[in-house]
């Protein structure tokens, strides 16, 4: 449906857990992983050299999809999303707000997921949404429905990583050759009553699940 016809939107702001001690831990965690990545690419080994060994995204924290905003965290003038991984593989993400459904932008694993590395429906990651009233609704997310791999591209071929329950929202280009990026956007309905935080976490040695941004939206 238009965002015109639903309700009122509120992005969630991420940015001081973007700047904070476990999120720095898990994103140092998740450059080693790519280096580790790109060093054993044949015929790329120096695409993780070439990029300054930095994973720099986009620069604008603030866009809309589907008529809904989103306020992604940025960190050194670039946006940095939440990064879940096995040395670090939970986050709790705070709310507090009242809400009829989450907007989720993100769901990409990294450097590599389905439909390359899982079975279709195997869960990488679970995640936990509580209420003020001490309610808790568990959320799974799973290899082609709530989650699929980032790049688009895999050593030097297309191709098209899908999840059913989140189509792609957004695509970047980082480099033209070997990474094209693409982020999913899934519609999570919640209960009745106000929201009080999202706790993520990630299934042991799975690949690292990345979270963008979150918007609430409130009923009209």
């Amino acid at each position: 449906s238009d965002a015109s016809s639903r309700g009122s939107f509120t992005p969630v702001d991420l940015q001081s857990l973007a700047e904070g001690e476990d999120a720095q831990r898990s994103w140092a965690a998740f450059k080693t992983i790519m280096a580790k990545y790109w060093a054993e690419v044949p015929m790329a080994q120096d695409q993780w050299k070439k990029s300054g060994e930095k994973f720099l995204l986009w620069q604008v924290p603030n866009i809309e999809i589907s008529g809904i905003p989103f306020r992604n965290p940025i960190v050194n003038k670039h946006v940095r999303p939440l990064v879940l991984t096995p040395e670090v593989p939970e986050i709790t993400i705070p709310l507090k707000l009242e809400g009829a459904r989450l907007h989720i932008l993100g769901q990409v694993t990294l450097p590599k997921g389905y439909p390359l590395i899982g079975k279709q429906g195997e869960t990488v990651a679970t995640y936990r949404l509580r209420y003020s009233d001490g309610k808790e609704q568990v959320i799974p997310v799973r290899n082609g429905i709530e989650t699929a791999q980032a790049n688009l591209i895999d050593k030097a071929t297309r191709i098209d990583p899908v999840a059913t329950a989140a189509p792609r929202a957004l695509t970047f280009v980082k480099d033209v050759a070997r990474e094209h990026y693409q982020a999913l956007l899934w519609p999570v309905p919640t209960r009745q009553g106000t929201l009080h935080s999202l706790h993520c976490k990630l299934v042991s040695q799975q690949s690292a699940l990345a979270i963008f941004a979150i918007t609430v939206e409130r009923s009209a």
